[in-house]
Protein backbone atom coordinates (compact mmCIF):
# COMPACT_ATOMS: atom_id res chain seq x y z
CA UNK A 1 0.00 0.00 0.00
CA UNK A 2 1.47 3.25 -1.32
CA UNK A 3 0.22 5.95 1.40
CA UNK A 4 2.45 8.41 -0.06
CA UNK A 5 0.35 8.76 -3.08
CA UNK A 6 -2.64 7.85 -0.68
CA UNK A 7 -4.82 4.88 -1.03
CA UNK A 8 -8.91 4.46 -1.24
CA UNK A 9 -10.67 1.86 1.01
CA UNK A 10 -13.81 0.29 1.94
CA UNK A 11 -14.70 -0.02 5.27
CA UNK A 12 -18.05 -1.22 6.77
CA UNK A 13 -19.91 -1.54 10.27
CA UNK A 14 -22.00 -4.38 11.50
CA UNK A 15 -25.24 -3.02 10.18
CA UNK A 16 -23.36 -3.20 6.82
CA UNK A 17 -22.90 0.27 6.22
CA UNK A 18 -20.56 1.56 3.49
CA UNK A 19 -17.64 4.31 3.64
CA UNK A 20 -15.02 5.29 1.39
CA UNK A 21 -12.02 6.57 2.98
CA UNK A 22 -8.38 8.06 1.41
CA UNK A 23 -5.60 6.49 3.77
CA UNK A 24 -2.34 8.65 3.16
CA UNK A 25 0.90 9.43 5.02
CA UNK A 26 0.74 12.54 7.08
CA UNK A 27 2.80 16.00 6.86
CA UNK A 28 3.31 18.70 9.02
CA UNK A 29 0.57 20.54 7.38
CA UNK A 30 -1.58 18.46 8.62
CA UNK A 31 -1.05 19.45 12.38
CA UNK A 32 -3.61 21.66 13.17
CA UNK A 33 -6.18 18.24 11.58
CA UNK A 34 -4.53 15.88 14.04
CA UNK A 35 -4.67 18.08 16.76
CA UNK A 36 -8.27 18.96 16.73
CA UNK A 37 -9.32 14.97 15.85
CA UNK A 38 -7.49 14.30 19.51
CA UNK A 39 -9.06 17.38 20.97
CA UNK A 40 -12.59 15.77 19.95
CA UNK A 41 -11.68 11.96 21.00
CA UNK A 42 -10.35 12.93 24.17
CA UNK A 43 -13.75 15.04 25.04
CA UNK A 44 -16.02 12.08 23.89
CA UNK A 45 -13.54 9.93 26.45
CA UNK A 46 -14.27 12.17 29.39
CA UNK A 47 -17.51 12.99 28.66
CA UNK A 48 -18.73 8.97 28.52
CA UNK A 49 -16.52 8.57 31.64
CA UNK A 50 -18.57 11.50 33.39
CA UNK A 51 -21.64 9.94 32.50
CA UNK A 52 -20.98 6.72 33.84
CA UNK A 53 -20.04 7.55 37.83
CA UNK A 54 -18.02 10.48 39.31
CA UNK A 55 -15.04 10.46 40.89
CA UNK A 56 -14.50 13.06 42.93
CA UNK A 57 -10.70 12.34 43.96
CA UNK A 58 -9.97 12.88 39.93
CA UNK A 59 -12.66 15.19 38.05
CA UNK A 60 -11.51 18.56 37.91
CA UNK A 61 -7.89 17.46 38.04
CA UNK A 62 -5.88 18.52 35.23
CA UNK A 63 -2.99 16.54 33.36
CA UNK A 64 -0.07 19.15 32.60
CA UNK A 65 -0.84 20.03 29.32
CA UNK A 66 -4.30 20.41 30.28
CA UNK A 67 -5.86 16.78 29.34
CA UNK A 68 -8.64 15.95 32.51
CA UNK A 69 -7.08 12.92 34.64
CA UNK A 70 -9.68 10.45 33.71
CA UNK A 71 -9.88 10.88 30.64
CA UNK A 72 -5.95 10.26 30.58
CA UNK A 73 -6.31 6.75 33.05
CA UNK A 74 -7.80 5.45 29.37
CA UNK A 75 -5.98 7.29 26.47
CA UNK A 76 -3.37 10.24 27.36
CA UNK A 77 -3.12 12.55 24.48
CA UNK A 78 0.19 13.92 23.03
CA UNK A 79 1.04 17.47 23.59
CA UNK A 80 0.56 19.95 20.02
CA UNK A 81 4.61 19.99 19.60
CA UNK A 82 4.76 16.27 20.26
CA UNK A 83 2.33 15.79 17.19
CA UNK A 84 4.49 18.43 15.32
CA UNK A 85 7.39 16.17 16.02
CA UNK A 86 6.09 12.97 14.84
CA UNK A 87 5.00 13.94 11.54
CA UNK A 88 8.03 15.54 10.77
CA UNK A 89 10.29 12.51 12.17
CA UNK A 90 8.02 9.34 12.19
CA UNK A 91 5.86 7.40 10.33
CA UNK A 92 2.24 9.02 10.41
CA UNK A 93 -0.76 8.28 8.55
CA UNK A 94 -4.53 9.41 8.69
CA UNK A 95 -8.08 8.21 7.08
CA UNK A 96 -10.22 10.94 5.75
CA UNK A 97 -13.86 11.22 4.90
CA UNK A 98 -13.54 13.86 2.09
CA UNK A 99 -11.22 16.47 3.36
CA UNK A 100 -12.26 15.43 7.41
CA UNK A 101 -9.53 13.51 9.45
CA UNK A 102 -11.27 10.54 10.99
CA UNK A 103 -8.56 8.40 12.00
CA UNK A 104 -5.04 9.14 12.79
CA UNK A 105 -2.23 7.01 13.73
CA UNK A 106 1.59 6.81 14.29
CA UNK A 107 4.72 4.45 14.61
CA UNK A 108 8.47 5.28 16.15
CA UNK A 109 11.20 3.45 14.30
CA UNK A 110 15.20 3.60 14.57
CA UNK A 111 15.32 4.98 17.96
CA UNK A 112 16.93 3.80 21.05
CA UNK A 113 15.79 6.49 23.36
CA UNK A 114 13.30 6.57 26.40
CA UNK A 115 10.35 6.75 23.76
CA UNK A 116 11.09 3.31 22.91
CA UNK A 117 9.35 1.07 24.89
CA UNK A 118 12.18 -1.55 24.81
CA UNK A 119 13.70 0.32 27.33
CA UNK A 120 11.16 -0.54 30.07
CA UNK A 121 11.51 -3.89 28.98
CA UNK A 122 15.36 -3.75 29.61
CA UNK A 123 16.28 -4.54 25.71
CA UNK A 124 19.65 -3.58 24.88
CA UNK A 125 20.67 -1.44 22.10
CA UNK A 126 20.62 -4.16 19.41
CA UNK A 127 17.31 -5.03 20.39
CA UNK A 128 15.98 -1.71 20.66
CA UNK A 129 17.17 -0.87 16.90
CA UNK A 130 14.74 -3.69 15.71
CA UNK A 131 11.95 -2.22 17.81
CA UNK A 132 9.20 -0.37 16.36
CA UNK A 133 6.99 1.10 18.61
CA UNK A 134 2.89 1.12 17.84
CA UNK A 135 2.20 4.35 19.22
CA UNK A 136 -0.97 6.88 19.59
CA UNK A 137 -4.35 6.01 17.68
CA UNK A 138 -7.49 7.78 17.90
CA UNK A 139 -10.44 7.84 15.87
CA UNK A 140 -13.31 10.34 15.51
CA UNK A 141 -16.12 8.85 18.03
CA UNK A 142 -18.72 9.36 14.74
CA UNK A 143 -16.39 6.53 12.97
CA UNK A 144 -16.57 4.09 15.37
CA UNK A 145 -17.21 0.53 14.52
CA UNK A 146 -15.31 0.48 10.87
CA UNK A 147 -13.19 -1.28 11.87
CA UNK A 148 -10.59 1.47 11.52
CA UNK A 149 -8.28 0.85 14.45
CA UNK A 150 -7.18 -2.89 12.91
CA UNK A 151 -6.77 -0.78 9.61
CA UNK A 152 -4.43 1.14 11.41
CA UNK A 153 -2.37 -1.44 12.93
CA UNK A 154 -2.30 -3.89 9.86
CA UNK A 155 -0.21 -0.78 7.92
CA UNK A 156 1.63 -0.48 10.73
CA UNK A 157 3.16 -4.10 10.69
CA UNK A 158 3.32 -4.11 7.00
CA UNK A 159 5.82 -0.81 7.29
CA UNK A 160 7.39 -2.70 9.87
CA UNK A 161 7.99 -5.87 8.32
CA UNK A 162 9.57 -3.74 5.26
CA UNK A 163 11.86 -1.96 7.56
CA UNK A 164 13.28 -5.36 8.99
CA UNK A 165 11.94 -5.06 12.49
CA UNK A 166 11.59 -7.97 14.29
CA UNK A 167 8.82 -7.03 17.13
CA UNK A 168 6.29 -4.21 17.64
CA UNK A 169 5.48 -2.88 20.90
CA UNK A 170 2.51 -1.18 22.32
CA UNK A 171 1.12 0.17 25.53
CA UNK A 172 -2.98 0.12 26.17
CA UNK A 173 -4.45 1.11 29.46
CA UNK A 174 -5.77 -2.66 31.09
CA UNK A 175 -9.22 -0.61 31.49
CA UNK A 176 -9.47 0.21 27.43
CA UNK A 177 -10.83 -3.57 26.80
CA UNK A 178 -11.92 -2.21 23.05
CA UNK A 179 -8.48 -1.63 22.41
CA UNK A 180 -6.94 -4.58 23.98
CA UNK A 181 -9.46 -6.70 21.98
CA UNK A 182 -8.04 -5.51 19.04
CA UNK A 183 -4.34 -5.72 19.74
CA UNK A 184 -5.27 -9.01 20.55
CA UNK A 185 -6.88 -9.81 17.55
CA UNK A 186 -3.67 -8.68 15.81
CA UNK A 187 -1.25 -10.91 17.55
CA UNK A 188 -0.02 -8.88 20.53
CA UNK A 189 0.54 -10.65 23.47
CA UNK A 190 0.62 -8.71 26.92
CA UNK A 191 4.34 -8.58 28.86
CA UNK A 192 4.73 -6.40 31.21
CA UNK A 193 2.33 -4.17 33.38
CA UNK A 194 4.24 -0.76 33.94
CA UNK A 195 3.40 2.96 35.81
CA UNK A 196 4.64 4.80 33.22
CA UNK A 197 3.19 8.24 31.83
CA UNK A 198 3.26 10.45 34.64
CA UNK A 199 2.34 7.66 37.16
CA UNK A 200 -0.33 5.70 35.37
CA UNK A 201 -1.03 2.29 34.74
CA UNK A 202 0.21 0.38 30.87
CA UNK A 203 0.28 -3.04 29.47
CA UNK A 204 3.44 -3.59 27.56
CA UNK A 205 2.33 -5.65 24.64
CA UNK A 206 4.53 -7.24 22.04
CA UNK A 207 4.12 -8.80 18.52
CA UNK A 208 7.18 -10.90 16.87
CA UNK A 209 7.38 -10.08 13.38
CA UNK A 210 8.02 -11.83 10.27
CA UNK A 211 11.24 -10.17 8.55
CA UNK A 212 10.36 -9.72 4.83
CA UNK A 213 11.79 -11.91 2.62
Amino acid sequence: MDLKKGEKITVRNRKGNELELLLRRCTPDDLDAVADLQNKVVSKIAQDMRAEKADPAVDGLKHFHGQDMRSAALFISDPREELEFSLNNDYCFAAFDGDLMVGFSLMIYGGVDEKNLGNVLGYDDEQLAKCVNFETTFVDPGYRGYGLQRVFTEIRTEEAVRIGASEALTSVSPGNAKSMANLQANGFEPVKEVTIYYGLTRLIMRKKLQTAS
